[in-house]
C-alpha cells in the first residue's frame, strides 16, 4: 500500500515539473510583418472622354490595400481611392475631356507602404457629338432649324440613311440647321472647333452651284467653307478665300474642318479623306455684317438666288469644341470611317 502510494506521488510530482517547466518556456512569436511589394505593370487605358480604366500586377501576399493617385501636367500627386488587396483595377470617372492623366499606385498594409510603381500616363478622348440619320430628317441633336420660315422637313428627304436637301423647288428658300454657340465657348483666344462630315453634292442640273455651306458667325469675325459640285472653298464672309478643284464636290468625301481663334481673326484648315496636310487654309477676318447673338454655326442654304440653287447629301457629322485636330491626331467615334 504504501508503495502504490510512493509511485501515485512520483507520478504526480512529474506531472507537475512537467507543468511547470512548459510554463516557462519561452513562447513562439508570430512572424513580424513586412510591408508588401510594389506593384508593377501599371498600364492606364482611355475608355472615353471622361473615364479611364487602370490595371496592375500585384506582387504580394500580405497587403491590405492599395492605394491609386493621379495628377495632370504641373500637378500635385493626390491620392483619388483605395481598393482592398487582391484587387488589380480601378476605373477613374467624371474626368476632363482631352486632357492628359498620370497614375501610379502603391501596396499597404500595417507596417507601412509599399515603393510605387511605374508612372502611366493617358490621355482622355475627345467628347465627340455625333449624329447619324437614320429615320428623321431633324437637324442633329443640338441643333436648330436655320429658318423657321423654311424648316428641314419641308425641303429634305432620307433615303437608306443619307439625307438629302433640294431646294430647286422654291428658289427663295434658305434651308439650314444651326448650333448655337454659348458665350463661354466662342471667347477669343479660346474658341476651337472640329466639325467632320460626309458629303457630296450634284451636278448636270441647271442652276445648282452648291451642295453644303457651312457658315460660322461670331462677334468679330464670319466665315465657313463651301461643297460646290466641281470644287470646295474656304469662305471669308460669304466670299472666297482659297479654293480648290483638286476635289470634286459631287464625289463622296469626309470633309474635316478646324477653326481657332488667333490674334488676326479665325484660322481655318480644311481635310479630305482622312488625310493629314490640308487642301486649303487660311486666316478669315471678314467681320459679319451683323453682330450674332447668339454666335453660332450654320450647316445648309444660305443664298436666295434662282442661280445658286442647292443639292446635297450628307450622310453623318461628329463635331467637338475640345480643339482644331488633325486628322489622325485623335480617335472619333467607332463605326465612322474617314475614308468615303
Amino acid at each position: 500500500m504504501k508503495n502504490s502510494l510512493k509511485i501515485i506521488l512520483l507520478v504526480l510530482s512529474v506531472v507537475l515539473i512537467a507543468l511547470l517547466i512548459s510554463g516557462c518556456a519561452p513562447k513562439e512569436q508570430p512572424p513580424a510583418v513586412t510591408k508588401p511589394f510594389a506593384p508593377t505593370n501599371l498600364v492606364a487605358e482611355a475608355l472615353s472622354a471622361t473615364e479611364v480604366r487602370l490595371t496592375w500586377q500585384d506582387n504580394s501576399n500580405n497587403e491590405d490595400g492599395f492605394k491609386i493617385e493621379r495628377k495632370k501636367e504641373g500637378e500635385d500627386w493626390t491620392q483619388i481611392a483605395t481598393v482592398e488587396a487582391n484587387v488589380t483595377t480601378f476605373t477613374d470617372t467624371g474626368l476632363n475631356s482631352n486632357t492628359k492623366y498620370y497614375y501610379r499606385v502603391k501596396a499597404y498594409n500595417s507596417a507601412g507602404d509599399s515603393d510605387y510603381s511605374n508612372e502611366a500616363e493617358v490621355t482622355t478622348l475627345v467628347n465627340w457629338s455625333v449624329y447619324d440619320w437614320t429615320n428623321t430628317v431633324e437637324p442633329p441633336t443640338g441643333w436648330i432649324d436655320g429658318n423657321l420660315n423654311y424648316p428641314m422637313a419641308n425641303f429634305c428627304t432620307l433615303q437608306d440613311g443619307i439625307l438629302k436637301m433640294d431646294t430647286t423647288s422654291n428658289a427663295a428658300a434658305t434651308p439650314s440647321f444651326r448650333f448655337n454657340f454659348d458665350s463661354a465657348s466662342c471667347q477669343p483666344g479660346s474658341f476651337k472647333m472640329t466639325i467632320v462630315f460626309k458629303a457630296k453634292g450634284e451636278v448636270g442640273i441647271t442652276n445648282v452651284t452648291r451642295a453644303w455651306t457651312l457658315d460660322i458667325q461670331t462677334t468679330l469675325y464670319r466665315g465657313g467653307f463651301e461643297i460646290q459640285p466641281t470644287q470646295v472653298r474656304i469662305l471669308n464672309g460669304t466670299g472666297t478665300l482659297v479654293s480648290t478643284t483638286g476635289v470634286t464636290g459631287a464625289d463622296w468625301h469626309v470633309y474635316w474642318f478646324t477653326i481657332e481663334y488667333n490674334l488676326d481673326g479665325l484660322y481655318a484648315r480644311l481635310y479630305v479623306d482622312g488625310n493629314p496636310t490640308p487642301i486649303l487654309e487660311g486666316n478669315i477676318n471678314a467681320a459679319p455684317s451683323t453682330i450674332p447673338d447668339p454666335q453660332f454655326m450654320r450647316l445648309g442654304d444660305t443664298s436666295t438666288s434662282t442661280s445658286n440653287l442647292y443639292i446635297g447629301y450628307i450622310d453623318w457629322i461628329l463635331w467637338t469644341f475640345d480643339g482644331a485636330f488633325v486628322p489622325g491626331q485623335v480617335q472619333i467615334p467607332e463605326g465612322f470611317s474617314l475614308n468615303p
